[in-house]
């Protein structure tokens, strides 16, 4: 059986200053980069996420959400941490892009 492909840490940075200068909209694409291996989660499954699942009501980011049964891949529903400082602050700064009144600040 073939082995899964491992993205070294040297390989991911490079992806994600490839993203930070191309592409229609770098902000988004590193969030999406940095999102998907930051959390495992699958392209479609982050599609599909609603923003409720990132923000709570005020504005501030939760700590553990979920991945909804109808959104995973397997159908299964699974816990999701947001407790990655990278994934946090990428994510914070495509939503500062796209809403910039949306209450959330950097730090």
């Amino acid at each position: 059986m073939a082995k899964a492909p491992v993205i070294e840490e040297a390989q991911l940075r490079h992806m994600l200053k490839v993203a930070a200068v191309s592409g229609e909209s770098p902000v988004r694409n590193v969030a999406l980069l940095t999102t998907i291996y930051g959390t495992g989660m699958m392209p479609t499954e982050l599609a599909r996420m609603p923003l409720h699942a990132f923000l709570n009501s005020d504005n501030t980011v939760r700590e553990k959400s979920c991945v909804a049964a109808e959104i995973a891949f397997n159908g299964k529903e699974r816990p999701l941490y947001w407790s990655n400082d990278k994934v946090v602050t990428a994510i914070k700064a495509f939503s500062m892009a796209l809403l910039p009144d949306n209450g959330l600040t950097n730090t």
